[in-house]
C-alpha cells in the first residue's frame, strides 16, 4: 500500500513537472512573440514618422521654389519646419505618446530663427515634462509664431536681440506656463490688428485647453497656460 501511494506520489509530482514546465516554455514563446511584434511596430511607427518629416521637407523645398523672396514665404517656412522639429524628436527618441517639451521648444526656436536668419541671444529656463504626441504640434506651432513675431517686430532692423523663454513645473490642475519674453520695440495693442499669426495661436492654445495673455511692457511678454498631458 505505501509502494503504491508513493508510486502515485511521485506520478502526479512528475506531471506536475511536465505541465509546469510545457506552460513555462508557452509562455517564454509567447513573450518572444510579443517582444518581436512590439519590435516590428516600433520600427514602422519610427519609419512612418521618418517619412513624414522626409516628405514635409520635401514640401518646405518645393514651396521654397515656388514662393522665393515672395510675401508669407518664411512665415510659411518656419511653420512647417516647426512640425518637421515634432517628428524628429519622436522618432530620434522611440518616443511615441509623449516626447520631451523642453527639448522641443529648444528645437523650435532653432529652427524659428534659422528660417529668418536671426540672431538672438535665448535663455531657456525649461522645466523637464512630456507633451503627448497628439498636442506636440500645436505646442511647437504656438512658439514658433511668438519667436518669430519676436524676430519680425521686437528687432526688426537687424533681427539680433535677446529672448527669454520658460516652461514651469506642472500646476496641480495639469497645466503649465509658457513664457516667451524680448526687450524689444513693444507693441501699442490699440494698433494691433488680428494676423494668420495671432489666429493660429488662439487656435492652437484652444487645442491645448489654455489661455495666453500678450502684454506690452520694456518689450513684449508673451504667457499660456497650456495643458500638454
Amino acid at each position: 500500500m505505501l509502494s503504491l501511494v508513493a508510486l502515485v506520489i511521485v506520478g502526479g509530482a512528475g506531471t506536475a513537472g511536465w505541465w509546469i514546465a510545457h506552460l513555462l516554455r508557452a509562455q517564454e514563446k509567447q513573450s518572444r512573440q510579443l517582444a518581436d511584434a512590439l519590435e516590428a511596430n516600433e520600427l514602422l511607427l519610427r519609419e512612418i514618422h521618418h517619412r513624414v518629416k522626409n516628405n514635409l521637407q520635401s514640401v518646405v523645398s518645393l514651396v521654397r521654389l515656388q514662393m522665393r523672396g515672395s510675401e508669407g514665404f518664411d512665415a510659411l517656412n518656419s511653420r512647417i519646419k516647426s512640425m518637421i522639429a515634432v517628428h524628429e524628436q519622436i522618432y530620434k527618441h522611440d518616443a511615441y505618446a509623449a516626447i520631451d517639451a523642453s527639448e522641443l521648444v529648444r528645437a523650435v526656436v532653432s529652427e524659428a530663427l534659422a528660417a529668418h536668419d536671426a540672431r538672438f541671444k535665448v535663455k531657456y529656463d525649461l522645466y523637464p515634462q512630456l507633451v503627448s504626441a497628439e498636442k506636440a504640434t500645436a505646442f511647437a506651432l504656438i512658439v514658433n509664431e511668438v519667436v518669430t513675431n519676436a524676430v519680425k517686430y521686437a528687432y526688426p532692423s537687424n533681427h539680433a536681440g535677446d529672448l527669454d523663454i520658460g516652461l514651469s513645473a506642472p500646476f496641480a490642475d495639469g497645466t503649465t506656463t509658457l513664457t516667451i519674453s524680448d526687450r524689444g520695440a513693444g507693441f501699442d495693442p490699440s494698433t494691433v490688428k488680428s494676423g494668420t499669426g495671432t489666429r493660429l495661436i488662439d487656435g492652437a492654445v484652444r487645442q491645448l485647453a489654455g489661455k495666453f495673455s500678450f502684454e506690452a511692457q520694456g518689450g513684449t511678454h508673451f504667457t499660456a497656460t497650456l495643458k500638454l498631458a
